[in-house]
């Protein structure tokens, strides 16, 4: 028999009097475990367990207050796992790199979109699940600069791991688009040396004056005297191939479409008709280079060249008979100027307005000279300079480099390109001798995007001679020269 009391603080003591019985203190009951002795530990606990039922040692029965305080449990959300039978969702994510110009759209499965402005990495809204299909491609190239962007590795099936597609963007091939009396070339310009060399590439549509470029640089517009239409092109980017515009010609609505210039937001076009004194105004499709005649409105006799201020808010046209130059204030939503005033000035033939916006000048036929105009900033009039500017002999075509310090204008009879300091307070010009060596009867002119090189379009010549800006004194020098086939004419630089 064991006799032993089991003390617990507070608590019934368990007695065990007998062989397997034990007793618990103010309970009537005994616990009968058939347990031999080396069980009689764990009945022991048992019979706590049941004794704690209430009570103390003075045979109270226990209460909530004395009772031990209960923990709650912190609630929890179980986790869920994840169904092993189900789709497994996966990013698609690209990586860009080498951009320069804005507004690049990359587009997953024809659906999702991404735009860029610069480099650098996100995701599609969208996931892809595994084994689900992606295609991601470029939806829109960047402008300003115009670039090239591709897709490396952009289609497939998701596997087990997020998808990382890069895009690379690069610059376009230059292009060199030069007119004759009876077809337009595309030349193809090397990035280093700035040379250009034949693509093979023409449209059997040509004219006196250089050809105008979309916005962008992605559709060509050439003017066809005879036919009294604009003719539009696509330019394939990288190699310049054009192709002809669903609804191309576009009937200018007047005779003998010669001039034409593209406003600064790429929204408008506008043509002047030579021989019925009017300036017709298109309205532009960017995203498929087509026209709409919007209207028309008059010009003085004979208008030869159409010019448009950086800020789009002013438009002028030089009228070679009228002896004038014609200044309209644009309307920024429809793009159709107002009533022209009428500025004197001898036979205005082609005119340049430098990329502030602060200054015009205009090449008198059949004299050297070179007419500079201040331009107000509120009206848009012109304020004659001083006095005109002595070029060579018969000067004809003019060119602005981007930076606005220098100007370049060919000089038809004595075969020479000039070449001029521009003042950027007053606009003065100072010419920079000696006179650069163009060829027999140069005519187009045209200065390079990034500023280095001027090309003229020597015509009697068959060439498209090539200058480097020296960088001291704004100079040319002269570099390499392009074989013309039909005699170049008008020149842009893309």
């Amino acid at each position: 028999m064991i006799a032993a009391r089991i003390g617990r603080p507070n608590k019934r003591p368990i007695y065990i009097d007998q062989p397997g019985v034990l007793h618990c203190q103010g309970v009537g009951q005994k616990l009968r475990t058939g347990m031999k002795a080396y069980k009689i530990l764990a009945a022991i606990a048992a019979a706590a367990a049941l004794c704690s039922c209430g009570g103390d040692n003075n045979g109270n029965s226990g209460t909530a207050a004395t009772a031990p305080p209960q923990q709650t449990p912190p609630v929890t959300t179980p986790a869920v796992p994840q169904d092993p039978a189900g789709p497994v969702s996966l990013s698609i994510s690209v990586t860009v790199t080498g951009l320069l110009g804005k507004g690049l759209v990359v587009q997953n499965n024809g659906a999702d979109t991404l735009t860029f402005d610069a480099d650098g990495h996100a995701a599609f809204a969208t996931p892809v699940a595994q084994g689900g299909a992606y295609a991601v491609t470029v939806m829109k190239q960047p402008a300003l600069p115009a670039q090239i962007c591709t897709v490396d590795a952009g289609a497939g099936t998701a596997g087990s791991a997020p998808v990382a597609v890069t895009v690379s963007c690069a610059a376009r091939t230059r292009l060199a688009i030069v007119t004759s009396l009876s077809s337009t070339a595309i030349l193809a310009g090397d990035s280093s040396t700035g040379a250009f060399t034949a693509t093979g590439y023409s449209v059997p549509i040509g004219g006196l004056l250089p050809p105008t470029l979309s916005r962008t640089g992605d559709f060509l517009y050439l003017t066809d005297i005879v036919a009294n239409t604009v003719r539009a092109y696509s330019l394939d980017p990288m190699s310049g191939a054009p192709t002809l515009l669903p609804g191309s010609p576009f009937a200018t609505g007047g005779v003998g479409p010669q001039a034409a210039a593209m406003a600064p937001n790429g929204k408008f076009f506008y043509v002047a008709n030579r021989d019925s004194n009017t300036l017709a105004i298109f309205a532009v499709d960017e995203s498929t280079g087509a026209l709409t005649l919007a209207g028309q409105v008059p010009t003085g006799a004979t208008p030869l060249s159409v010019a448009v201020s950086p800020n789009g808010k002013y438009l002028y046209v030089c009228n070679y008979l009228a002896n004038t130059i014609s200044a309209y204030s644009v309307d920024a939503n429809t793009g159709m100027p107002g009533a022209g005033t009428a500025f004197v000035t001898p036979s205005p033939r082609f005119m340049a307005i430098d990329p502030t916006g602060k200054f015009m000048y205009v090449t008198g036929g059949n004299s050297n000279l070179v007419y500079g105009f201040t331009i107000d900033a509120t009206t848009g009039a012109l304020i004659a300079m001083s006095a005109p500017f002595s070029a060579g002999n018969g000067a004809s075509y003019l060119a602005i480099e981007p930076a606005g310090k220098f100007l370049y204008v060919t000089n038809e009879s004595d075969g020479t390109a000039s070449s001029f300091a521009i003042n950027t307070g007053s606009g003065a010009l100072t010419e920079i001798l000696p006179r650069a060596a163009a060829g027999i009867l140069p005519e187009g002119i045209a200065v390079s995007p990034t500023g280095q090189y001027v090309y003229v379009a020597a015509q009697a010549d068959r060439l498209v001679k090539q200058f480097a800006i020296d960088a001291t004194n704004g100079g040319l020098l002269p570099r390499s020269s392009t074989s013309m086939s039909p005699l170049p004419l008008g020149i842009v630089i893309r």
